[in-house]
């Protein structure tokens, strides 16, 4: 119902709920990325638009069917967080923002607030710092981890470009290197992003 009044489309009624299944799911998924061609462009995105993003995720959800999601991606996180590194670097980032949300975070609606915490849940199983819902996602990768936590044999994590200017953004600049090689390394890097962008998109 809320891709209906969101799209303006009647979806509702080839939706297959319960969505257990792995078709199931990817049926439904079908469903809300053809209902969403032509109207979030990947630009919006990258450049931060929040009710475009929380659009799309909002859109994730509902097409997987993860509306009570949340306890049971604590619980992986947990576990994983003992045998993969990315995973406990993600838990410790996790409890850091959960015992010291930002001012910002605590003033979004309950609604963004879920779509958050599913979203920064889902990424930290893969070392991924979800801190917003505007610049975390202007490289792609986060949008990438979503599907492919849920359909890994879709989007397999090793499609996803990892080096991007939102993960260079906390290393020291090497003072030696030339400006013309800081030009040529950020290219390759948004190029990157835009990879990214395109296997999402593409899946």
């Amino acid at each position: 119902r809320v891709m209906d009044l969101l799209t303006g489309q009647e979806i509702t009624s080839k939706v297959r709920l319960p969505a257990h299944s792995r078709l199931q799911k990817i049926h439904n998924m079908s469903l809300a990325f053809e209902a969403l061609k032509g109207r979030i462009d990947h630009k919006e995105i990258v450049n931060g638009n929040v009710e475009k993003t929380l659009g799309l995720l909002w859109h994730i959800i509902f097409g997987l069917g993860l509306v009570g999601e949340i306890q049971g991606l604590r619980a992986s996180l947990s576990t994983m967080s003992r045998v993969r590194e990315p995973a406990t670097l993600g838990l410790s980032f996790v409890e850091e923002r959960e015992n010291h949300p930002g001012g910002a975070e605590m003033s979004e609606p309950p609604t963004a607030r879920f779509i958050l915490t599913w979203a920064r849940l889902v990424c930290a199983h893969y070392g991924i710092e979800v801190d917003n819902l505007t610049t975390a996602f202007s490289d792609g990768r986060a949008l990438c981890f979503l599907i492919h936590h849920y359909m890994p044999r879709l989007l397999a994590q090793e499609e996803i470009m990892m080096n991007t200017t939102l993960s260079n953004a906390v290393t020291e600049t090497d003072v030696t290197t030339s400006l013309s090689e800081n030009k040529k390394i950020n290219e390759e890097l948004l190029q990157n992003e835009k990879r990214n962008f395109k296997i999402f998109l593409d899946k």
